[in-house]
Parts: C-alpha cells; sequence; structure tokens
C-alpha cells in the first residue's frame, strides 16, 4: 500500500509504536491534528530511518506529544522535508526537533511552544529555509537567532514574530552586520520588549518591500519600499534619539500610520527630500499630528505621490496661503475630519486631475 498522502485506520499501531517501520517508506506527507492517543515519541528511530521520501509534516494539538523521533544516539536525516509545523503542543520538547537534520527545509511554522530555543540548531538546517512564522511562543527570551545561524538564511524572505513577550533581538548582539539577502516581508505583532535603537541596528535587508509592526517599538533603521505602522505607543520619525536616518528612506514607496502617538511633524526636511519614490501615503488616527513636514522657507516635491488619504488629524494644520508641499503627480485626494486643514486640492500643483473624497 502507498501511504504517500495520509494514514488511515492504523491511527493505534502509529500512536503506540508497533508500526513497522516499512510502513513509512514511501510516505510524502504526515499531518496529525487533535490526537489524543498520540504520546512520548512520533517515530521510533528505526522508523524516522526510513521517511526518506517525507516532505510535509503538520503536528497540531497532540497535547501529549513529547518528541517526532525518539531519543537515541543514531543521527536521524530527513532529506526531502521541505515544510515542518509544529502547533499547540503543550508537552514538546522543542529542541529535540534540531536532533534531526532537515537540509531541505523551507518552510518553518511553530506555534504555542512551551519552549523554542533556534540556538540549539545546527546552522546547515537553515540553508534552504524561505519562510519562518513564530507565534504565542510566550518563553522565547532574547534572541532569535545566533550569528552563525543567520549567516545561512540567504534565502529567507518570510519572517513572522508574533505574541513573543519575551524576545528582544532578531539576532544575537555582535560587532558585525547581518544581510538577509531575499528578506521581502517582515511582520512583527505584540513583541513589546523588541529593540533596535539606530546605532546599533546590524541587519541589512536590501529587498525588503514591506515591514509591518503591530503593538511592539518599531525598527529604528532599515531600507523599505513599504511600511505599515499599527497602533504603536510612539512612532519618532522626526525627533529624539532614536529618529531615523533619512536613507531608510529613499526607496519607500508606500507609508501607513493608523492609531499611532505621532506627535508633532511626520518628517523633517532632510527625510521628506529622501522620498522621491513615495507614492502613497495614509495617515490615520494621529490625534497629536500637527504637520506632514516640519516648518520650513522651502518647498518640499514629493515627486511619485499619487494617493495621499489623511482620516481624523484633528490638529493637523495647513492653509493655502502658507501650504509646502507639491505634487505633481497626484491623483486621489482623501480627507475626514481633518477640521484645520484648509488647503485645497490646487495647492498641491498636480499635474494630474485630482479626485476628492473630502468628509468634515
Amino acid at each position: 500500500m502507498d501511504w504517500s498522502k495520509f494514514l488511515f485506520g492504523y491511527e493505534e499501531a502509529l500512536c503506540e509504536g508497533h508500526a513497522p517501520p516499512a510502513m513509512f517508506q514511501n510516505l510524502q506527507s504526515l499531518s496529525i491534528s487533535k490526537c489524543k492517543l498520540l504520546q512520548g515519541s512520533l517515530f521510533t528511530s528505526d522508523g524516522a530511518q526510513c521517511l526518506s521520501q517525507l516532505n510535509c509534516l503538520e503536528l497540531h494539538k497532540c497535547e501529549r506529544l513529547e518528541r517526532i523521533v525518539e531519543a537515541s544516539n543514531k543521527k536521524i536525516i530527513l532529506p526531502k522535508l521541505k515544510k515542518l509545523t509544529l502547533k499547540v503542543l503543550p508537552m514538546f520538547y522543542e529542541s529535540s526537533t534540531f536532533d534531526i537534520e532537515c537540509p531541505s527545509l523551507e518552510h518553518l511554522k511553530l506555534s504555542r511552544l512551551p519552549t523554542v530555543s533556534l540556538g540549539h540548531a545546527p546552522p546547515a538546517m537553515f540553508q534552504n529555509l524561505q519562510s519562518l512564522s513564530i507565534s504565542e511562543c510566550k518563553l522565547l527570551e532574547g534572541r532569535l537567532f545566533t550569528y552563525d545561524v543567520v549567516l545561512c538564511l540567504s534565502q529567507l524572505n518570510f519572517l513572522e514574530l508574533l505574541h513573543c513577550p519575551l524576545l528582544e533581538r532578531i539576532v544575537e548582539a555582535s560587532n558585525k552586520k547581518v544581510i538577509l539577502p531575499k528578506l521581502k516581508k517582515l511582520s512583527l505583532l505584540d513583541v513589546p520588549k523588541l529593540y533596535y535603537g539606530s546605532a546599533t541596528f546590524d541587519i541589512v535587508c536590501p529587498s525588503l518591500e514591506k515591514l509591518s509592526l503591530t503593538g511592539c517599538p518599531p525598527l529604528q533603521y532599515m531600507e523599505v519600499r513599504k511600511i505599515d505602522l499599527f497602533d504603536l505607543a510612539t512612532v519618532s520619525i522626526c525627533n529624539g534619539p532614536s529618529r531615523l536616518p533619512p536613507a531608510v528612506f529613499q526607496n519607500l514607496q508606500s507609508l501607513s500610520i493608523e492609531w499611532c502617538k505621532l506627535e508633532g511633524s511626520l518628517f523633517t526636511y532632510d527625510v521628506a527630500q529622501c522620498l522621491s519614490q513615495l507614492s502613497s501615503l495614509k495617515l490615520k488616527n494621529c490625534p497629536q499630528l500637527k504637520r506632514i513636514v516640519e516648518a520650513s522657507n522651502k518647498k518640499i516635491i514629493l515627486p511619485e505621490l499619487k494617493q495621499l488619504s489623511l482620516w481624523y488629524l484633528p490638529m493637523l494644520y495647513y492653509e493655502s496661503a502658507t501650504f509646502d508641499i507639491v505634487c505633481p503627480s497626484l491623483e486621489e485626494l482623501h480627507l475626514w475630519d481633518c477640521a484645520k486643514f484648509s488647503a485645497s486640492s490646487s495647492d498641491f500643483h498636480s499635474r494630474k486631475q485630482v479626485r476628492l473624497g473630502w468628509w468634515t
């Protein structure tokens, strides 16, 4: 029989360790969810050595499972495993995963595990990793990666860290720059202790396109094309010791800031001059924001800005006589509950017909 897709009717044999090893020799994908019989180890060492074709393993809500493979002195290699998902395994000894070598691993998802310690993994395990998601691992503390591990992340294009209240750094502190050449999307949700200052930021992501931050301190130095900031206690782009260097914004195409404590001016004049690629700007529910660009006697040109949305910015003040922002490519202007914003669409000096959405 070909077991390449699923196991059916053999749950008891598998869960009690009685399944013959040869049963797994053609197995390609295994998903086990809410299995109360499964306890201790999923595979014996002999069984694991037959998993040469396995490319996907998903374990979910197996409350008594402790290990994927029983402890032994044998070297276990899963040569074709590309996707590994471990979710809601309260008894799971997570570092035991890294007793297994998975040289082809591309996608790793860890959620609600009692411990997470990627530092125990052999660095080569991550050489083909493309996506990593870690969520609700509340005992993940300190740093996520060692320096040796992060050097192997040359293929990583997606990194998601959600609800990890004790995590402080993505990479352990060192005096060396770390390059993640293919990382395109970085999503951080509720990581309140994560901190990087502009003077110490040591991660370079030349391909980063989208940075999403919700309920955590903003990373202070990263060149990106798209930034979404939501529900941050503070956003300091213009002033203060954690202000962002202007070069951060030279490739920025889209910026959205919602429900953030943003005071005074969003951009300094120097930063605004770097916004040559910005095409979309959305500011919503930032009640202390007074200006988009700090006051100066110079005109600011945003040559590529096409969409500008301003929602509930009661302190934002501009009038036609002093309006100092020129947007020659502006196509859409949306205003809602911006009582002190009296500049008209013509004040942007757009070469195009501007579509208006205007509410007060």
